[in-house]
């Protein structure tokens, strides 16, 4: 077995290297010893050609790694330390210097005192992979980000034009159906606004996004009536968070236009928390109208069919003075933070 013979290791060692000498994994036996100077010596005392074909370290058998070759990897110091000395079962991956290939390393104590077992595979292919793939990745994300940046100017420059053309209308329904438009496309613009300033592409932070909407619908208010939000800090798919954004968008519109007769003023609250595995969205007023959810038309109808996209259930309460609608639906997988 030439420079791969067991040092004095007896007949198990050679009864070892002929096993494994034609198997993929590289091994080698290996004994750790603390010098006076409290330093680890790792001693190689047999290993197998793969080991030594792997690490480069065939001259090394029957050897002390300290001192032998100052160019030798401090990990194989290090291994030796922890499964040697400290005695415990170690596995991790690590770049060879200066090959730069990868190696799966895994060791654990074998017999006396300070001697230990290192099984090592290369994994360079299955790096390099993982590597291209996360490039991939990033080239998507960084894809996907500039195009919800330009979804967000476009939907801006919509509403703004939506806007133009309700405030050179007269009073009347017409130009309220423009506004309702503005507000909705503001509703999704104001989600991709959300997701441009988090430097993120596909999830949104609840009390950030929904709160940056009922801002832009309070802005719009004249009198006294003031809006109200106690909304959970928890994050938001964007299949989920589009639709509640425009469900939010109805709901707080109908409470403006509906629920304060005659310049009444009062307060609007609009609240999202979690309740077990689901999500209660309640947006609540204080005003002696009836929302358009309960009588029908367009924004009722954009209101049940919002829901059920997030397959949601919309219960109405009316106390007097007040109504409060809440949408009860499947909270996403959580994280808050």
């Amino acid at each position: 077995m030439g420079e791969y013979a067991a040092a004095g290791a007896g007949p198990v060692i050679g009864l070892l290297e002929d096993l494994f000498s034609s198997l993929d994994q590289g091994f080698c036996l290996c004994e750790a010893r603390v010098a006076e100077t409290r330093a680890v010596d790792c001693r190689f005392l047999a290993a197998n050609r793969r080991f030594a074909t792997l690490t480069g370290l065939s001259g090394m058998v029957s050897r002390s790694a300290e001192g032998s070759d100052p160019t030798l990897d401090p990990v194989w110091i290090e291994t030796a330390r922890r499964a040697g000395i400290e005695r415990e079962s170690v596995r991790f991956q690590h770049a060879l210097a200066p090959s730069g290939h990868w190696l799966d390393i895994a060791a654990a104590p074998y017999g006396g005192e300070g001697r230990f077992v290192i099984v090592i595979q290369d994994i360079t292919g299955a790096k390099r992979l993982e590597e291209d793939r996360a490039r991939a990745l990033a080239r998507a994300e960084a894809l996907l980000q500039e195009l919800n940046h330009r979804v967000m100017n476009s939907l801006g420059m919509i509403a703004a034009i939506i806007g133009l053309e309700s405030r050179a209308r007269d009073e009347g329904e017409g130009r309220r159906v423009l506004e309702r438009i503005a507000d909705r496309v503001h509703a999704v613009a104001d989600l991709y606004r959300t997701l441009d300033m988090a430097g993120t592409e596909t999830e949104v932070r609840a009390d950030e996004y929904l709160g940056r909407v009922v801002d832009r619908l309070g802005a719009s208010v004249a009198g006294s009536v003031r809006l109200e939000t106690a909304i959970a800090s928890i994050y938001l798919p964007m299949r989920v968070a589009a639709p509640l954004g425009l469900i939010v968008t109805e709901l707080v519109t109908n409470c403006l236009k509906h629920a304060f007769a005659d310049n009444i003023g009062g307060t609007v609250r609009v609240s999202l928390v979690p309740e077990g595995a689901r999500l209660l969205l309640t947006v609540a007023d204080d005003g002696t109208g009836r929302i358009v959810a309960r009588q029908g038309g367009i924004g009722g109808s954009l209101v049940n069919a919002f829901v059920q996209q997030i397959e949601g259930v919309i219960t109405i309460t009316e106390n007097g003075p007040g109504t409060a609608v809440t949408v009860d639906f499947p909270a996403p997988e959580p994280r808050h933070v």
